[in-house]
C-alpha cells in the first residue's frame, strides 16, 4: 500500500507541476519564455490534499489536476469552497497548497518568474527591464530590498514559512493587479514584514 501511495504522489505531482518545472527549465536553459509560462514559488512545502482527507486516490489526482489548470484567484476561492463542501474543512496542508496556488497566480500577474524565501528574506527573480518600476512600487520595503541581476531581495526575519508565505503575499499583492484574501495560514503582517539590515542569503 505504501508503494501504490508513492506512485500515486508521483504522478499527482507530476500533473500538479508539470507546467511549472518544464517552464522553469525553458528559461534556465536561456530559451524564451512564451505566454503560457509559470512562476516558480519556493518558500517551503508546497503543500498537498493528504490521502486521510480524501481517501480516494483517483479522486486526488483529479483534484490535483483542476487545481493545475486554475488561472484566477476567484477560481482558487471557489475551488476552496468546493473542497470544503465534500470534504469538510481543509487541512492545513491542503490550505498550504491552495496559498501556493494563489501566489503563483499573483506572481503571473506581476510577471514574476519565481519566488524564494528563507529565514533572511525573500527574493523575486524577473525580467531586469521591470527592476525599475518593481523598486518604486516596493518603497514600503526600500531600506530592506536590493538588486543583483535578474533578481530583487527584500530582507528581513522570517522565522518560518507562514511568515514567507505572507511577506510573498504583501510583495506580489504590491506588484500585481489581483487583489487577494490573505493567505489563511500566514500570520499577521506585523509578525513578517520586519526588516533585517543584514542581507538575505
Amino acid at each position: 500500500a505504501g508503494e501504490d501511495q508513492a506512485g500515486h504522489m508521483a504522478m499527482i505531482g507530476a500533473v500538479l507541476y508539470q507546467r511549472l518545472l518544464a517552464r522553469a527549465v525553458k528559461i534556465a536553459g536561456g530559451e524564451p519564455a512564451d505566454d503560457d509560462w509559470t512562476p516558480e514559488i519556493n518558500l517551503g512545502a508546497p503543500g498537498a490534499i493528504p490521502d486521510d482527507y480524501v481517501p480516494d486516490a483517483v479522486t486526488r489526482i483529479n483534484l490535483y489536476g483542476r487545481l493545475a489548470r486554475l488561472e484566477r484567484l476567484g477560481e482558487i476561492d471557489d475551488f476552496e469552497e468546493e473542497l470544503t463542501d465534500r470534504f469538510g474543512a481543509l487541512p492545513d496542508p491542503a490550505l498550504a497548497l491552495l496559498d501556493n496556488a494563489r501566489l503563483v497566480t499573483l506572481a503571473r500577474s506581476a510577471g514574476v518568474r519565481g519566488v524564494r524565501g528563507g529565514p533572511k528574506g525573500v527574493s523575486l527573480t524577473l525580467p531586469s527591464r521591470s527592476h525599475d518600476r518593481a523598486m518604486q512600487v516596493l518603497a514600503p520595503w526600500r531600506e530592506a530590498a536590493s538588486s543583483d541581476g535578474d533578481r530583487i531581495m527584500i530582507a528581513a526575519v522570517l522565522e518560518d514559512e507562514a511568515a514567507r508565505r505572507v511577506m510573498a503575499q504583501h510583495i506580489l499583492q504590491a506588484l500585481s493587479a489581483e487583489r487577494p484574501r490573505p493567505c489563511p495560514s500566514a500570520p499577521a503582517p506585523s509578525q513578517a514584514l520586519v526588516p533585517m539590515p543584514a542581507k538575505p542569503y
